[in-house]
Order: structure tokens, then sequence, then C-alpha cells
């Protein structure tokens, strides 16, 4: 069975690291015949370090499955549809919006200090900076609305006359996420390994992936996932029980 974990939220609670008794549970996958996988909204060079050497060897879908990298080495990627980036870039530089964008490794940003994440980004120092002018195939771009979110419905009309993407907005970080259009962390698991998973979450972009997996588990209290998961961890102490017990009750399938 493969097993298929979010990050940030599900196993890493401070933007840096996984705690060594979680690891330890992870490391034990092949010992019950499983096939461990990671499914993140962060770019695979932001998961490097909190993985760690072994685990990152792992398939990692990041980007919230807009790349993919198996064994340290970029599988698939899918890009921003090219009309939406630029009518986004457009909209932004107009308004003095923070944004960020990644491609398959490199990235691009604008007022990065107000992104929320910038502080776990490329920890490891393995990634260029680009202008935007040189990100030729970008793949995931987030806005800051904290300073403008009176601007959200005038920004997502624009989006949608310029052409098609996958646009979600979280409210608790202020930010808008665009992907390419019907590319999530659950299209992409579904194009590699089908439904066949045992799946780890806490989030909203996780409700997809949760309603694909066979099983799923989540991670704290986000109410719009309760209704999608089949149970719910509230402790987090007891994550390494939980794998441990789920890696033996699906042994045999």
């Amino acid at each position: 069975m493969h097993f298929v974990f979010d990050l940030d939220g599900t196993i890493c609670f401070d933007g840096f690291t996984i705690e060594a008794s979680i690891k330890e549970a992870l490391e034990q996958a092949s010992d019950f015949g499983h096939e461990l996988l990671f499914a993140s909204a962060r770019s695979y060079r932001d998961c490097i370090d909190v993985l760690g050497e072994s685990l990152s060897q792992n398939m990692v879908i990041g980007l919230n499955g807009g790349v993919v990298y198996d064994k340290g080495k970029l599988y698939t990627y899918h890009r921003l549809d090219k009309s939406v980036f630029q009518a986004t870039v457009d909209f932004c530089q107009y308004h003095h919006i923070p944004y960020f964008v990644d491609d398959d490794f490199n990235y691009a940003s604008h007022r990065a200090h107000k992104i929320p994440f910038i502080k776990s980004v490329d920890p490891l120092s393995l990634a260029t900076m680009l202008d935007i002018t040189q990100l030729h195939h970008p793949i995931k771009m987030v806005l800051y609305l904290g300073e403008h979110e009176e601007l959200l419905p005038l920004l997502v009309d624009e989006l949608k006359k310029a052409g098609i993407a996958n646009i979600s907005y979280h409210e608790n970080e202020k930010c808008l996420y665009l992907n390419p259009d019907g590319i999530t962390k659950a299209s992409t698991l579904s194009q590699i390994i089908g439904n066949q998973f045992v799946a780890f979450g806490n989030d909203k972009n996780d409700i997809d992936m949760f309603k694909l997996a066979q099983y799923s588990v989540q991670i704290g209290n986000y109410h719009l996932l309760k209704d999608y998961a089949d149970e719910q961890v509230k402790d987090t102490e007891t994550i390494p029980e939980k794998i441990l017990t789920l890696f033996e009750t699906y042994q045999n399938f």
C-alpha cells in the first residue's frame, strides 16, 4: 500500500523539522511492505531539509500537485496558463501586491518579506532567485492579500477573464494560491498511483486527496476537512503510534 503524507501541520509543526519519533515511524514503512510518498504545497527544494537525506528520496509531490520529484530527480511538472500568469503579475505590480512564484526548482518574488512562509524557502540555498521574466515555466503562484483583501473579487474576476487556473484563497494566511487548471495533490496522485493509498493531512488542500484515498487521517481540527476524514488525531504526540498501527493494518493490502 502507498502511504501519502502532507508535511506542514501534519508531520512538521515548526516549518523546519519533523520530530525524530515521527521520522522513525515513517522509516519503518518498507518493513511492512509499504511505499511512502509526500504531498505538499512546498517546492521540492523546500522539502529536502525537512525530510532529510533518506526520506527525501521517496516520491515527493510538491506545489500542490504541480511538480513531482522521485529519487531526488524531476519526474514531471505542470505549468500555469501563460495568460493567467501574465495577468496576475500585471495585477500585482499595478496594486503593489506581494507575490511568490515557483517553477520546478527556482523562484521569483516581489515584497517577499510579506509572504507567510518565506522563512522556510530554500533553507539549503540550493535554488536561484530569478527575476520574474526569467521564470519560463511558472507552476505555482502565491499572492499575499493581507493589505488588499478588498481586491480579491476583482482579482478573481480578472483571472477568470484571462484564462483557466486552479484558484484557492486561504483565509488564515490571507493568501491566494494559483495552480495549473485541474492540478491538485489528488489529480497528480491519481495519475501516478490511482486511489490505492492511505492519506495523512490537515488542511484545505488535502480535501480532494482525502476524497480519493482508501483511508484518510486528519491531523488537527481544521473544520472543512473533518467531513472527509475517516479518523482524526488531535494529540500530535500519538502520530507515530497511529502511523505504525496503520502500517500494520494495511500490511497485506
